[in-house]
């Protein structure tokens, strides 16, 4: 292929494998210099990165996407915690304790059953920089 107007699905391949294969898409991530993250910036409209790419490479023989819906947050649903600092004691060894300094963000309170968190569920827990999403396990 030398260029991406000469994609043509039928190119494609598949391998087949002894197990089913999955139909969720594996995140693809690449590393881009300075100057191409500003080109992106420019020339993307304000659309996510990878729309504007998908819109470049595979435009002409691009299948509709669903759209993705997003839950709606309404000004209720917005809480302000606080992360907050205390000591945690644990057994060092058989003579002695010790007092470890951890961070803590404490969530309670009636609107987590109103969302549909319920008591003795299991949540799952994903933590990335600077965010923490918490799901309900189904």
């Amino acid at each position: 292929m030398s260029s991406a107007s000469e994609f043509n699905q039928s190119s494609v391949t598949e391998t087949t494998s002894a197990k089913p294969t999955s139909t969720a898409t594996t995140p693809f991530s690449m590393c881009l210099t300075s100057e191409e993250r500003a080109y992106l910036n420019e020339h993307c409209g304000g659309r996510p990165w990878a729309a504007y790419i998908r819109e470049c490479v595979f435009a002409p023989h691009a299948k509709p996407r669903k759209a993705v819906r997003r839950p709606r947050v309404t000004k209720t649903q917005q809480r302000q915690l606080t992360v907050k600092s205390s000591y945690c004691a644990y057994q060092a060894n058989q003579l002695r304790h010790q007092r470890a300094d951890i961070t803590e963000i404490l969530l309670k309170g009636k609107w987590l059953a109103q969302v549909g968190f319920q008591a003795g569920e299991t949540v799952s827990v994903k933590v990335m920089q600077d965010c923490i999403v918490i799901l309900k396990k189904e």
